[in-house]
């Protein structure tokens, strides 16, 4: 694998790893939501494991993929992680907290990683990929009907 697709699965696992820790902070924060944001939580952590065991998934990836979000993951990290920051010192409105998190699920990276695991394949990896993470693909529809509600 060249440094470029491994830097781009580490930013990858990052991003899944980060959101996992937003979606911790919100299962704490937001007690009466809090068993939803566990689920959340607990999915993003299994698409970092998933990440980290199909490390040669990478390849699958098509190179436009790695160079145009390779700086996107990288800037969504940290601003995911400042923003945790921000809300240890003053912690948001369930309203800010839920808007904020559909913008993550919404984000370039994501649809384009949603865009992928959709692709036809005749590849086992990518299609057990594809199966494991289907569950994935409405997480911003599930913020949006519990900031409804």
């Amino acid at each position: 694998m060249n440094k470029r697709k491994e830097a781009l699965l580490q930013e990858a696992i990052a991003l899944e790893l980060n959101v996992y820790e937003l979606y911790i902070f919100y299962h704490r924060t937001f007690t009466q939501d809090k068993d939803f944001w566990l689920r959340m939580a607990t999915e993003e952590k299994e698409h970092a494991a998933l990440l980290r065991l199909a490390g040669d998934f990478i390849s699958f990836f098509p190179e436009e993929i790695i160079y145009n979000n390779l700086d996107i993951l990288q800037k969504t990290n940290r601003n995911i992680q400042e923003t945790i920051e921000q809300y240890k010192q003053k912690s948001p409105s369930g309203e800010e907290a839920y808007i904020y998190a559909i913008g993550l699920e919404n984000s370039a990276y994501e649809l384009h990683y949603q865009n992928l695991v959709t692709l036809p394949s005749e590849s086992e990896k990518l299609q057990l990929f594809q199966k494991l993470n289907t569950d994935d693909k409405d997480h911003a529809e599930r913020i949006k009907a519990l900031l409804k509600q």
